[in-house]
């Protein structure tokens, strides 16, 4: 199967601070100059909550958990991957690692319901919805998902 075969080269390893730069390149916000958005980058960086996936040096995904947040549950807070390279299994490969460095049995995450390729990741990593919530983004309500380790 081509997803395998690709993310066989695939590696995983902690953020530093060296990759900031290519995270911010991966992110619209932090390409919009979003201060937030870049400071958020750098808190999950030194905070030590990043993973990147990198290919032949080239980093192309990360994801971004935090410990306990959502009701004393572990949390994906952010998953990007590079335009150029979706639909190769990279958002899976970082989604099951975020799950299985968890210390919570647990492990909730969300997205936008406009969000189809998130919802569509979730689903297909056997993830399941646990509701949505309103009032964040007008318009849009944010999808709820769980997964037990």
């Amino acid at each position: 199967m081509r997803c395998q075969s690709w993310t066989a080269h695939l590696q995983l390893r902690e953020a530093g601070i060296a990759d900031e730069p290519s995270l911010q390149a991966l992110d619209g916000g932090a390409q919009r100059g979003d201060f937030e958005r870049i400071g958020f980058i750098h808190e999950a960086v030194t905070g030590r909550r990043c993973v990147v996936a990198v290919d032949g040096g080239r980093l192309v995904g990360y994801v971004v958990t935090n410990a306990r947040p959502f009701f004393a549950h572990d949390f994906v807070e952010l998953l990007m991957v590079d335009d150029q390279f979706r639909r190769r299994g990279i958002g899976r490969v970082l989604l099951r690692a975020a799950v299985d460095s968890a210390g919570t049995h647990r492990v909730f995450s969300s997205t936008n319901g406009s969000n189809r390729a998130m919802r569509r990741l979730f689903l297909a990593g056997g993830w399941a919805s646990s509701g949505r919530l309103t009032g964040l983004d007008a318009g849009d309500p944010e999808v709820v998902y769980f997964i037990d380790r």
